[in-house]
């Protein structure tokens, strides 16, 4: 059991890592680095989210009720300043992200994304009729 623990935090740092690439390649100034970001982030997502329900590194926090942390993480990084990405397919691939961790966090992401100030992001959802979830 002791030595199940730095196996863990291991798995935990890879993931700190990975989000920070992530949310710091989506302030890039050239679109392909934040479209590249966008797709590990869905990857991501994707991998820690099975028929919206958390799975994988994610599963741990479901079992406590909790969201992931990682994935308040994306959710926020996906939504700040949404409403200026320029890019059409990086802008799609945010809101995607966004609309899967809601999806599989929706009893505790509603009033959150509220407090937090994302109203603005999720009227663009809510306008935008080219989206479409995949």
């Amino acid at each position: 059991p002791a030595t199940d623990q730095p196996a863990v935090d291991s798995s935990d740092k890879v993931l700190n890592d990975l989000i920070d690439v992530i949310l710091s390649n989506l302030a890039e100034d050239r679109s392909e680095v934040r479209q590249m970001a966008t797709a590990l982030a869905y990857n991501l997502v994707l991998a820690c989210t099975q028929d919206f329900v958390p799975s994988g590194p994610w599963k741990a926090a479901a079992e406590s009720s909790d969201m992931n942390a990682h994935a308040l993480q994306l959710l926020c990084g996906c939504l700040e300043g949404l409403s200026n990405e320029k890019d059409r397919t990086v802008r799609i691939r945010r809101l995607t992200i966004a609309c899967r961790i809601c999806r599989t966090y929706s009893t505790a992401v509603g009033s959150l994304l509220n407090d937090l100030g994302f109203s603005d992001s999720l009227q663009i959802l809510k306008a935008d009729a080219d989206i479409t979830p995949p």
